[in-house]
């Protein structure tokens, strides 16, 4: 029985670590990364949180996708894709809840708004070349 099990959570672990990475950048204090620093990588210290959030929730909804397409279970593509979405929004409330806990971190809506935007990239993306998305042996 554990057998029949392994595969499927075995797809899932890079998931699950990729999920613990974003709730633990989120629990750590703003300061932790750029030392106050005013430009990073030649842009303005607070311009650096839109690529990461756009780029984290596309890895995320890959992630998600994958898995659930890995599940090798009857669901239609758009029900996965559905789903893939409504647990990236849910990653992403719990990310900006976990925020409200750190003293010099505050939650915000449009970082709400660049989590979606990263994850429908993800599912642009994976609808242009599904071949990305299925699972291997």
């Amino acid at each position: 029985m554990v057998n029949h099990l392994e595969p499927r959570w075995t797809k899932a672990l890079p998931l699950l670590l990729w999920i613990g990475i974003i709730f633990w950048i989120a629990s750590r204090p703003s300061s932790f990364f750029f030392q106050k620093k005013k430009l990073i990588f030649e842009m303005p210290r607070r311009f650096i949180q839109y690529p990461y959030h756009v780029s984290a929730f596309f890895i995320l909804n890959f992630l998600f996708s994958r898995w659930l397409f890995s599940a090798r279970t009857a669901q239609s593509p758009r029900k996965i894709e559905m789903i893939s979405l409504i647990g990236c929004v849910f990653v992403s409330i719990g990310s900006e809840i976990i925020q409200l806990f750190v003293p010099t971190r505050t939650p915000a809506v449009t970082d709400l708004g660049l989590d979606l935007i990263g994850a429908l990239l993800a599912l642009l993306l994976a609808r242009r070349y599904p071949c990305a998305l299925k699972a291997r042996p």
